[in-house]
């Protein structure tokens, strides 16, 4: 079989999927028939892709480089150890939480143009993102990533329904509910010669204990456990079977069917189960589909699998890494030299005892100079060293992870070269994630397939925003129009380089309202912070109250904080001069001087205050025909305050003079 499916033309993949080969619902089968058709599609479909790609080989060999499991430990000596520095695996693992950084947030685009339909699109998004994290999707996601970088050459997401999951109802029934997961990518078998636009066969292993088997196929119980009985297994242990996608037409229509094997019993066919045929336009779907998402990501186009990986393009830089690490460990081991013995001064059993202890003695008879010796070991050349270090830079170039990406020292001047580098590291992780976002796109489209299949009675949905706040509803499938448009919110997924965001958003601060500024710095909860710079700058009287809590009679005077405000913008404002202060005006002032706000303040803007404060009074007394009391030059108590205000030293007076 492989050598006729060597270098195989696109004639020859269709031969092998004649009518003979043909799962069609339409057909009537045996279960020999049945067993025959699936073990050929599987067995052909394997050793297309193993002449094509050596796939199953190419697996199996870069799952070893991100395990650290490809060293040969038979290429070393008893006395080597094996030197590893898996610059693969740190690579991979750097990539991964910039990824996964952010969800990619679904998009709903209404069915018509008006506010209902709006509304109705934004409660499924919220549902889409309810779901998101209800079924770990982030997890998923996570999973797909390392199968992509790590050189499995494709990554697989599937979504399905789960009858056991959910509470119990009446009955004895579940309610039932979705599960979404990632497929281990050994597991999943494609057509021979499948690309991303015809895939009309799909195998995956599925595995699961007898007795779940039996549950799912309750009619097949007896002949499962005579299975069991010949392959010695009971009935709690672990199996594997294929479950297995087909396209077939009907009437000139492509349809879907699943069906399941184990050994050699048909365990059955039906229909795509992801699609109401008796309500076509109920569904999202315009036809049924395989409930799987394939990704892809370093491909040419040609098959549904990857072309190569950025794990393979850099294994053999890896093992020069490894092999230039194990010359200079061995070399460095070898740093105390060889010993030589002069054999007619040194018996074999006292050189045998020489074990490196600086205590140990070793009486000869003659000049000990000339009874041992040591042979300096060969220094080794520069290139070694900087070989070594070229292969690692090299790995590095091709994932795109260089020191300041990682956080490691990078040896650059300035910290402008380091986020120059981050920058265009970044950028190269913007490939992966446009993979996923192309994946999630299908992702959410299939949940909202289910939605309209499954979702036939009220379903609570509970989803907690950005802003914190929690959206409690009831989702249904009426509540999804026809014509409704499912993708994704483009960039929302990607990175944000926070510094280079902060340090725009500062320079601009000036032109910005609080609201905008607060946002662009980040901030979790940008419209609390808006408002503290507001009160701050516009209403002293209600940050004091509402943001630092400090409690007030309620009376404060307008004219006064204006005044206050205006020191501390550093405006410094003169006492009136035309009238005199209100007895409002100067309980306002002392009022502030003993709150929380004026103690946390400069010294510098405290002593103008206060000044200010004095300046105050005196003109009050003056217009009352009262004279100032006397200021004590010699100390710091209550002569140094006008009358009216803290009497005694505080923070809000100490070092202030009269």
């Amino acid at each position: 079989m492989s050598n006729t499916l060597n270098g195989m033309s696109q004639e020859n993949i269709e031969a092998i999927q004649t009518n003979e080969s043909d799962l069609s619902l339409e057909r009537t089968m045996t279960d020999d028939e049945f067993n025959g058709i699936v073990n050929g599609r599987i067995d052909s479909s394997k050793a297309f892709w193993n002449n094509e790609y050596k796939l199953e080989a190419i697996q199996r060999d870069n799952e070893k480089l991100w395990l650290n499991d490809f060293i040969n430990k038979n290429d070393f000596h008893k006395h080597q150890t094996p030197y590893s520095d898996n610059r693969i695996f740190t690579s991979i693992e750097t990539i991964l939480p910039m990824a996964l950084n952010s969800p990619t947030m679904p998009i709903v685009t209404e069915a018509i143009d008006s506010d209902a339909s709006r509304e109705l699109a934004r409660n499924l998004e919220h549902t889409l993102l309810s779901l998101h994290e209800s079924l770990d999707i982030k997890y998923s996601t996570m999973l797909v990533i390392r199968h992509l970088l790590g050189g499995m050459r494709y990554a697989v997401m599937k979504y399905r329904y789960d009858d056991s999951l959910g509470y119990e109802m009446e009955g004895g029934d579940r309610q039932g509910g979705f599960v979404v997961e990632t497929i281990r990518p050994q597991a999943i078998v494609f057509d021979a010669g499948a690309t991303r636009r015809r895939l009309p066969f799909l195998a995956e292993y599925v595995q699961s204990s007898g007795d779940e088997l039996m549950l799912k196929f309750p009619d097949k119980k007896d002949e499962i456990n005579m299975q069991l009985k010949q392959e010695n297994k009971r009935s709690n242990q672990i199996i594997t079977y294929p479950e297995i996608h087909f396209e077939y037409f009907k009437e000139g229509k492509k349809n879907c069917g699943v069906g399941w094997k184990y050994g050699n019993i048909n365990l059955g066919r039906i229909k795509n189960p992801y699609y109401n045929y008796d309500e076509p336009e109920s569904n999202f779907f315009d036809r049924p589909k395989f409930p799987y998402i394939i990704f892809n990501y370093l491909t040419m186009g040609r098959y549904i699998v990857d072309s190569t990986s950025l794990a393979e393009q850099a294994k053999s830089l890896q093992n020069t890494v490894n092999k230039r690490g194990t010359q200079i460990d061995t070399n460095a081991d070898a740093a105390n030299s060889g010993r030589t013995v002069n054999s007619k001064m040194v018996s074999v059993e006292d050189a045998s005892k020489l074990v490196g202890d600086p205590n140990e003695t070793l009486m000869v008879n003659g000049n000990v100079n000339e009874a041992m010796g040591r042979i300096a070991p060969p220094l080794l050349p520069d290139y070694v060293f900087n070989d070594k270090l070229d292969a690692r830079q090299e790995i590095d170039n091709i994932f795109g992870t260089h020191a300041p990406l990682k956080g490691a020292g990078s040896g650059s001047k300035t910290l402008g070269q380091d986020m120059i580098s981050q920058n265009q590291d970044k950028s190269r992780i913007d490939t992966i994630v446009e993979s996923l976002d192309r994946g999630m796109k299908e992702l959410y489209q299939g949940l909202t397939q289910m939605m309209c299949v499954f979702w036939d009675t009220p379903t609570q949905v509970k989803y907690t925003g950005f802003d914190g706040k929690s959206i409690h509803m009831e989702f249904d499938r009426t509540k999804i129009e026809r014509g409704i448009a499912v993708s994704i919110k483009a960039g929302s997924s990607k990175k944000p380089d926070d510094l280079m965001e902060r340090t725009i958003a500062l320079q601009l601060a000036p032109l910005l309202d609080p609201l905008t500024l607060a946002e662009k710095l980040g901030e979790d909860n940008p419209k609390d912070i808006a408002k503290r710079i507001t009160y701050w700058k516009f209403a002293m009287d209600r940050y004091s109250s509402e943001i630092l809590g400090d409690k007030t009679d309620g009376n404060m005077d307008g004219d006064a904080m204006a005044d206050v405000r205006a020191i501390i913008a550093n405006q410094s404002p003169l006492p009136p001069v035309d009238e005199k202060p209100t007895k409002e005006y100067i309980a306002t002032l002392q009022t502030f001087i003993k709150s929380d706000a004026f103690n946390k303040m400069p010294q510098e803007t405290k002593r103008t205050l206060v000044e200010f404060a004095k300046a105050t009074l005196m003109k009050a007394q003056s217009a009352l025909k009262m004279q100032p009391a006397a200021p004590q030059q010699t100390g710091q108590d209550a002569a140094s305050i006008p009358q009216g205000f803290p009497p005694q030293q505080t923070d809000a007076t100490a070092g202030f003079s009269g």
